[in-house]
Parts: structure tokens; C-alpha cells; sequence
């Protein structure tokens, strides 16, 4: 479970982080200023796919929700 965390956290903030960083030092700042927010929106994305994985890889919350439906 740890590892699904890690591997979705890094796959979702490492594209925004790049484009930072590509904004700093890279030459186009239009395309970099254009991807700023669909890059953010997927990295904040994290933030709502984390419950969800937690809810449906640790069985004491699946046997909870199991119980109540």
C-alpha cells in the first residue's frame, strides 16, 4: 500500500515540478504557463485519490464500510 501511495504521488507531482522548473530556467514560458494548470489540477488530484486507496487496500476500513452498506 505504502508503495501505490509513493508511486501516485510522484507520478502526479513530478510533471508540475518539472514544468516549474522548466519555467525558471527554460526559454518558451508560454507553453509552460499553459500547462501550469491542467499540471496542477493533476497533482492535486493526489490529494483526493489518497483516501480512496487507503479505503479500499486497509481492510479495517473495508470491513467497516462493508458493515454499514
Amino acid at each position: 500500500m505504502c508503495t501505490l501511495v509513493v508511486a501516485l504521488f510522484t507520478l502526479s507531482w513530478v510533471p508540475f515540478q518539472a514544468n516549474l522548473l522548466y519555467y525558471a530556467y527554460g526559454t518558451d514560458q508560454v507553453t509552460s504557463v499553459i500547462l501550469m494548470n491542467d499540471l496542477f489540477i493533476l497533482a492535486n488530484i493526489n490529494s483526493c485519490i489518497n483516501p480512496i486507496i487507503y479505503g479500499f487496500m486497509w481492510k479495517p476500513t473495508r470491513t467497516a464500510i462493508s458493515q454499514v452498506v
